[in-house]
């Protein structure tokens, strides 16, 4: 009767230590694969995944899309295991801006963030996914009001439509505790952030 009781007592173990591994090693098993058809991907584009410039534009490559969405795939899998660490969701916003996605960049940008909070570079990855987000936003507003501003309409609406544009590209960006403010940083054909000296602010010490 021990014996039986003993064996009871080692399955029961087993099956719990099954139920608390398994998300784990599903999560980092995704987050692996995703990490290697990312690399994969800066490499197609010219790239790799330690360039400063990396996450100012997405990528242009259709090859290397196709292996970002790839990648893109395996990351959202594996933070849904629920065993993933942080970088899961680091790696999630890093594809996502690359992708050109900056809404779902922001949501795991937020997670790495709220889980690593003395992580500078969270901060930062943020605050590009929230500049792009911005971006993106004028982009739709022009979009809607541009092909309108033409000679023969009333000044007052052309304003107005201008108007709308303003608060965007003058925007203060804020991550949470860092205020930030940004009108896009206009370095010429070169891609810029108003975050890269605030970077290297955080880092200092």
């Amino acid at each position: 009767m021990n014996r039986w009781w003993i064996v009871g007592v080692v399955l029961a173990f087993v099956l719990a230590m099954g139920v608390w591994v398994t998300p784990h090693a599903l999560g980092f098993y995704h987050q692996e694969q995703g990490g290697r058809l990312l690399e994969r991907a800066l490499a197609v584009e010219g790239q790799g995944r330690d360039d400063p410039l990396l996450l100012l534009k997405p990528l242009e490559n259709g090859d290397a899309r196709r292996l970002a969405e790839q990648a893109a795939v395996h990351f959202r899998a594996a933070v849904r295991a629920g065993g993933a660490n942080a970088q899961a969701y680091r790696w999630l916003g890093r594809t996502a801006l690359l992708l050109g996605e900056p809404e779902e960049a922001v949501g795991a940008f937020s997670e790495f963030v709220r889980q690593r909070p003395d992580n500078p570079l969270g901060y930062w990855e943020l605050g590009l996914a929230y500049e792009r987000l911005a971006r993106e936003a004028e982009k739709a507003v022009r979009v809607e009001f541009a092909p309108e501003l033409d000679e023969g309409m009333d000044l007052a609406i052309i304003n107005a439509a201008r108007a709308l544009t303003l608060p965007l590209s003058t925007a203060t960006i804020e991550t949470p505790d860092v205020p930030i403010d940004t009108s896009y940083c206009d370095q010429g054909e070169m891609p810029g952030s108003c975050f890269v000296a605030l970077t290297e602010w955080e880092m200092l010490d």
